[in-house]
């Protein structure tokens, strides 16, 4: 009677084992899941980023050669054909 006694206890510690190392390699696995996404987003903004910032500094460089091209091209032949 003993031994089954200390056979079931044994066995359910087993299974209690059993029990909480799934749930740790359960909740392992959602927590990296969890930072994967975040880790993905993260990278994602990154490059996001990274792929607009060119595009605007782009943009501004653009803007600047169009504002100084109409300032010394433009206005001067504006202001000569006007007199003529």
């Amino acid at each position: 009677m003993a031994l089954y006694i200390a056979l079931g206890i044994v066995s359910n510690d087993v299974i209690n084992h059993q029990i909480d190392s799934g749930a740790r390699a359960t909740v392992l696995s959602f927590g990296h899941l969890a930072s994967g996404i975040v880790h993905t987003a993260g990278v994602a903004g990154v490059g996001v980023l990274l792929g607009v910032l060119p595009l605007q500094a782009a943009l501004l460089v653009w803007g600047i050669v169009i504002f100084i091209f109409l300032l010394l091209v433009i206005t001067p032949m504006h202001r000569a054909i006007s007199r003529a």
